[in-house]
């Protein structure tokens, strides 16, 4: 992902550039896969590029959002809906829709987006708020529960700290720790500028000196200018969150510590950063940083990597003796924190979001990739063989991943949207009740009678808008099960055999070009709750003018390719 954030993502020099570099890799990708997976993985990952080059995120990260949505309608494999569409109709209809037979209109829909996007979006998109511009991000709550972990009462200092460990964008000395940072030779940064990529204006991070081929930077506008090579040194003064970021960047390493973290035993992805503050009774006071990493039994008492240590009102030197009250940044076991251990050595403990290790080694990113293709081409293959069930391909190569480790049985299970799969699996019920008692004939003879004696694309519009209308509300997947006895039920009484292909791509496409409100589509679900923390308002506003350009568009474009012609006979 850093890969592709670097050389795809890149350095665009206006927004529309930017928009361009998001939407259209998105939209590659959703072709491909699924469009909530692609979703997750692109916004944190636009977030921070974003963060980087100090562009608006929430002019992006929407945008982004309905490109994974149009996208999957791209091919089969990334929409769910399609799927949908493609078994229903072929029970129904006996009508097969292909791989990729959805291309043509869904290329069409996305390059009408690109344009909006570029023009008419760009004065719609949400805004970064004033708030946001000019003051850091508030601290969350100081509730005991939240940073102590073991039943205890917070006194007020212990508070202090604990409130420090959980955010900040600039904190003065004393709530920073002060890490080198080494550039190793397969960082994803090298010969670049260290202004230019972004990296002093990461959350939490401050680079006040840097050494190494080109000299000695010594303040921090020196070290803006800095070209990063293999080797080089930085000196960066970090909160907890600005160390995180910094170590989930391939090829960036701290320097004094990285022989204690990479000794550290246990399961490499289930470590984290905690701070915590060093009780009185710990064996650790009087020692140093510096004599605690080249203690090579020192992770045999503690097994806990100590990353660095700050406290109020100072800037924690290396050398320094360690006293009760200060503040240790460790990387550890997430079980560690339950442990009788941790007690013993530390008063209170606060795990820092969002800390696991890289996993760039490469037997991990050798995995990740053989797991990607075999994945990639499982699904297709099952996609085009009819003889192969997609479900059973899809559970057989889930179950590889996890065997192999590529992800984590507590990882898979936690990607699993319970909520989203009984919404879809009740709506199957729920359209099946719908034929069977006659509700389903009795809508489709209503909307044929409101629209009258008419061309074909009357119907089709109608079908459009009443399904664009009820995705709003629900699931894009569901949407398209609830309207496809319906739109059975206007075929059936219309009497044309031309208007079955193009009403399977219209509940494709009509119940996936869902824009204006945050629940219409899981990527919309995705991105709302993401730390843009988008408004309804705002998804109205940037989303229904798309809504009113691709509904007759669309409708007319199916009708044009697919030849649906002649009255609409109610039967």
């Amino acid at each position: 992902l850093e890969q592709f954030a670097s050389n795809v993502l890149g350095e665009p020099r206006s927004r529309s550039a930017a928009l361009l570099r998001v939407v259209l890799p998105t939209m590659a990708a959703a072709c491909f896969m699924n469009s909530p997976a692609v979703t997750s993985v692109m916004t944190p990952l636009v977030t921070k590029w974003a963060g980087r080059l100090q562009l608006d995120e929430r002019a992006l990260v929407l945008p982004m959002a309905h490109a994974a949505s149009l996208g999957a309608c791209l091919s089969v494999l990334g929409c769910g809906s399609a799927m949908v569409s493609r078994l229903t109709f072929a029970r129904d209809f006996d009508l097969h829709l292909t791989t990729f037979g959805i291309f043509p209109v869904g290329a069409t829909l996305c390059g009408v987006y690109v344009l909006y996007v570029l023009t008419l979006g760009q004065l719609l998109l949400p805004r970064r708020r004033p708030a946001e511009e000019s003051a850091p991000p508030a601290l969350p709550p100081d509730s005991d529960e939240e940073a102590l972990q073991f039943g205890t009462t917070l006194s007020p200092t212990a508070r202090s700290h604990a409130q420090a460990a959980r955010g900040g964008h600039r904190t003065p000395d004393g709530a920073v720790y002060r890490m080198d940072v080494r550039v190793d030779p397969d960082c994803l940064l090298l010969y670049k500028r260290v202004g230019g990529v972004g990296l002093d204006k990461l959350a939490g991070v401050r680079l006040v000196r840097a050494e190494g081929q080109e000299g000695i930077a010594e303040s921090v506008a020196a070290t803006s200018e800095w070209t990063l090579n293999a080797g080089d040194m930085l000196v960066a003064e970090l909160t907890a969150r600005g160390a995180a970021t910094i170590q989930q960047i391939r090829g960036l390493r701290f320097q004094n510590s990285e022989p204690h973290r990479s000794q550290l035993g246990g399961r490499r992805h289930r470590r984290i950063f905690a701070e915590a503050v060093l009780s009185p009774s710990s064996s650790l006071i009087g020692r140093s940083l510096i004599d605690m990493w080249g203690d090579i039994d020192f992770l045999f008492r503690l097994p806990a990597a100590v990353l660095g240590a700050r406290r109020p009102g100072c800037v924690f030197e290396s050398t320094m003796a360690l006293a009760p009250g200060d503040v240790l940044l460790v990387e550890v076991d997430s079980d560690f924190l339950e442990k009788p251990l941790a007690t013993r050595h530390f008063s209170v403990m606060a795990p820092t979001p969002d800390s696991q290790p890289l996993r760039d080694k490469p037997l991990d990113l050798f995995r990740g990739y053989c797991m990607f293709a075999l994945m990639l081409a499982s699904t297709v293959a099952a996609t085009v063989m009819q003889e192969l069930e997609l479900v059973y391909v899809i559970i057989l190569v889930c179950g590889v991943c996890i065997i192999t480790r590529a992800v984590t049985p507590e990882d898979a299970w936690q990607s699993v949207k319970g909520s989203v799969f009984l919404s879809i699996a009740a709506a199957f019920g729920i359209g099946k009740a719908m034929e069977n008692s006659g509700l389903t004939a009795a809508v489709a003879h209503g909307v044929l009678s409101v629209i009258g004696t008419g061309s074909a694309f009357k119907a089709l519009l109608a079908i459009a808008s009443v399904t664009s209308f009820l995705t709003q509300f629900l699931s894009n997947t569901a949407t398209t099960v609830l309207m496809a006895p319906i739109a059975k039920g206007i075929i059936d009484a219309t009497g044309f055999g031309g208007i079955r292909q193009a009403t399977a791509f219209i509940l494709v496409y009509a119940a996936n070009a869902s824009f204006s409100t945050p629940i219409a589509t899981p990527p919309n679900l995705i991105c709302s709750t993401s730390g843009a923390n988008y408004t309804w308002r705002e998804f109205f506003v940037f989303g229904l003018p798309l809504n009113v350009i691709f509904l007759p568009f669309t409708v007319a474009v199916c009708a044009w390719m697919y030849g649906c012609e002649g009255e609409v006979v109610i039967a």
